[in-house]
């Protein structure tokens, strides 16, 4: 088990939810930006993927300031190596100090299918592997509430996520 930060995954979680998420990385940035691994995504890009794949209305202004977080070079377009860095120094952070709005889309996308709906059997999953079994249960109930019968929409899921941080 991480013995430091706030998660409490074991080595082996860890690792199969770092596989997962980077075998499904090239798909997701691929819808994202509408193209292949030489292509960039802008906050305009963002947002079209979040309406139409997620069903997700969101403000150019709130994918901006995502695109924003993760874009080293500061073009205001995110590559490839941009989008593989961001999302790899998410998975190994340990204290939740990486900008974490692109990865959480990113962990819907993956655990949801592409849906605009994730499960409430894929979410216990997801935060099983996040933060392991023994926190799980108490942030699904603080951070998610009563079971949803019908799963959990993006901006649920995001807010839930954000609550699931100290």
């Amino acid at each position: 088990m991480r013995k430091h930060g706030i998660y409490m995954s074991t080595p082996e979680e860890i690792q199969y939810l770092s596989d997962l998420v980077l075998s499904k990385l090239p798909a997701v940035f691929e819808r994202i930006a509408a193209g292949g691994p030489s292509s960039k995504f802008d906050p305009g890009d963002l947002q079209r993927y979040l309406h139409t794949h997620l069903d997700h209305a969101v403000s150019l202004a709130s994918t901006s300031e995502a695109v924003w977080e993760i874009d080293d070079d500061h073009d205001g377009k995110i590559s490839w190596d941009e989008f593989r860095t961001a999302m790899d120094r998410c998975l190994n952070d340990q204290h939740a100090r990486e900008p974490q709005q692109v990865f959480n889309v990113v962990l819907f996308s993956v655990f949801s299918g592409g849906s605009s709906v994730l499960s409430q059997q894929s979410l216990k999953g997801l935060l099983n592997l996040r933060f392991g079994k023994e926190l799980a249960k108490d942030k699904l109930t603080k951070g998610f509430g009563p079971g949803k019968g019908n799963g959990v929409r993006l901006d649920d899921f995001i807010r839930g996520m954000s609550s699931c941080i100290p």
